[in-house]
């Protein structure tokens, strides 16, 4: 029962999204995208709260299956409709579910999908706003304020999961910023969604072995 709720709930959030779209002209594509990428990332960082890992990773393989529908048959258009190719709306889940099996533990989990939901969220909003120029040697859209965000955004995330563990603040800044500082080019270099993928497993295994 709980699991069929909480899959209503992110198709929810999906319908969500699509009627804000079309109602709120006023915001971008690209916005209402990352919004709606946030803020799911966010609620699925309190999914072993209720659910099991093994559920976890089977509601990001179905999801991932409803966003490849989803794309193909142009359903919900304000998620898949961007001005570059990329494949991050169904690579979403599968990371997620990627993680919930690599890394079977609240914390590591809570850091692998904050770390793709706010750090690669804000650091798209952040470099639409701010970077003017791309970095030039990637042939992408990223910019060096996109990645200074995603960077401080890790940094900020180490450090408010890390606390609470009890370790000592020079263990606990040391730790955070190892983290930000390796997960930074897996979301500078990786195009096409594919961080989406790679970036919620690495998280999790790098604080697993902290």
């Amino acid at each position: 029962m709980t699991f069929a709720l909480v899959a209503v709930l992110f198709v929810g959030l999906c319908v969500g999204v699509e009627v804000l779209a079309r109602r709120a002209r006023l915001l971008s594509p690209e916005l209402v995208r990352k919004l709606a990428h946030m803020s799911s990332a966010t609620f699925a960082a309190l999914l072993p709260l209720v659910l099991t890992f093994e559920q976890i990773a089977v509601l990001g393989l179905l999801f991932a299956g409803l966003m490849a529908s989803s794309q193909r048959l142009r359903i919900f258009r304000a998620i898949h409709d961007v001005s570059r190719e990329t494949y991050g709306e169904i690579l979403f889940p599968l990371g997620i579910a990627a993680l919930a099996l690599l890394c079977p533990s609240p914390l590591p989990f809570a850091y692998g999908v904050l770390v793709l939901g706010l750090g690669d969220g804000l650091a798209a909003l952040v470099g639409e706003r701010f970077g003017s120029r791309a970095i030039p040697f990637l042939h992408t859209r990223k910019t060096l304020w996109g990645t200074g965000a995603f960077l401080a955004v890790c940094f900020a995330l180490g450090l408010v999961l890390l606390a609470p563990t009890g370790v000592s603040p020079a263990y606990l800044i040391a730790a955070a910023a190892v983290m930000a500082v390796a997960l930074t080019p897996i979301e500078l270099f990786l195009t096409y969604g594919l961080d989406n993928l790679a970036l919620p497993p690495m998280a999790g295994l790098l604080l697993t072995g902290l």
